[in-house]
């Protein structure tokens, strides 16, 4: 049986959808996403989930106003945010769930790859390549095991984000860990920034890790993302052979861990 705000939602999105296409037709982002999520609600999606407790209840609905009546903007360098810029070397690639395919080249944001997988194959080791993950997307797919590392401090290996919504890229892990970085191999100049991480599908006694540097790292930076719902939601690891130097985690969210 459909909650009462579930019926209400559809009744609601039934009763706007004329004044709704019409807003979007005026280039209305916002309005737009409204209609979006509304669609996800009255659906029980997932990605309705907006109080991130595993289920699609009214309290989503409540949850999602608040964000939609005060929505977060990007950060501004301004505001003491790491200015991050792309180089005359660097491959940018451009990632979007609901727009790409990985049959594109992702060289634009016209031509997107869909996958983060297939935006990572494109990245080189050793030079300062980005992957820009579309705002208000979501992925149900984690980072890859993290092999390649950027030139150097000033020219870095960047994870970062671009587009005009107001949320987060969104990758939701399931019951696998967000990102591990292991074996041999020296990574270093990579930065993080941006997204939003969770382990959608995981149980409180099977949580597993999220970002996890377990190998000699330095020159790491994570800033600005949400990260939440994991056992260790962040794990840096060394040894007196596999030394972790430099690493910075700044302005961040990074909540809920499940460790037990």
């Amino acid at each position: 049986m459909l909650y009462p705000l579930f019926r209400f939602g559809l009744l609601f999105v039934l009763a706007i959808a004329p004044w709704m296409n019409s807003a979007v037709a005026s280039a209305q982002p916002s309005a737009a996403q409204f209609l979006q999520w509304l669609t996800y609600y009255t659906n029980n999606d997932a990605r309705a989930d907006y109080n991130y407790d595993g289920i699609v209840t009214p309290a989503d609905f409540s949850a999602f106003l608040v964000n939609y009546d005060n929505p977060p903007q990007p950060p501004q360098p301004s505001e003491g945010w790491t200015n991050l810029n792309p180089g005359s070397n660097s491959r940018v690639i451009y990632v979007s769930s609901s727009q790409g395919n990985d049959s594109n080249d992702g060289l634009t944001q016209g031509r997107p790859v869909k996958s983060i997988e297939r935006a990572y194959d494109l990245l080189r080791d050793g030079q300062p390549d980005w992957i820009r993950l579309r705002r208000g997307d979501t992925w149900y797919e984690s980072l890859p095991n993290w092999k390649k590392s950027g030139k150097s401090y000033a020219e870095p290996m960047v994870v970062s984000y671009y587009g005009d919504s107001p949320n987060r890229p969104r990758l939701l892990t399931g019951s696998t860990r967000g990102m591990r970085a292991t074996g041999p191999e020296l990574r270093e100049h990579l930065r993080f920034v941006g997204f939003e991480m969770r382990p959608h599908t995981r149980t409180r006694e099977d949580a597993p890790g999220g970002i996890e540097f377990i190998c000699q790292h330095e020159d790491i930076l994570i800033e600005d993302c949400l990260i939440a719902g994991y056992a260790d939601n962040l794990q840096f690891q060394g040894d007196s052979d596999l030394r972790a130097r430099d690493v910075r985690v700044r302005r961040n969210v990074i909540i809920d861990s499940w460790a037990v």
